[in-house]
């Protein structure tokens, strides 16, 4: 699970927040919605009221090498919501060990 947040600066102007829920599709409970195609993926979009207006995505999942992405949505647009889907991508495993390796922290002594 990974959230991605961005703060709100008053009532008039809400945080958002977008977070990213991945399972094994076996795992994976299924869900209901609006089917649109953004990108090369199918995806499965909920609707429902939010803090910018009725009727606003609420969830976006798809998946993707056998898993199943759930993204649940705050105060996210449509588009953003998209640029969101469409910026996940399966990772070779050197990419994969570059990006742990630049986020571990040795511990201090």
């Amino acid at each position: 699970m990974l959230s991605l947040v961005e703060p709100g600066l008053d009532q008039e102007h809400p945080g958002k927040l977008a977070t990213i829920v991945v399972q094994p599709l076996g795992l994976a409970m299924p869900v209901g919605g609006e089917t649109v195609v953004w990108g090369d993926r199918s995806v499965t979009l909920e609707r429902g009221a939010s803090s910018i207006g009725p009727q606003q995505p609420i969830s976006a999942t798809f998946t993707e090498s056998g898993l199943m992405i759930r993204i649940n949505a705050t105060g996210v647009g449509e588009e953003q919501l998209r640029q969101i889907v469409e910026s996940i991508g399966v990772v070779d495993p050197a990419t994969w060990q570059a990006i742990v390796d630049s986020v571990i922290v040795a511990p201090s002594v």
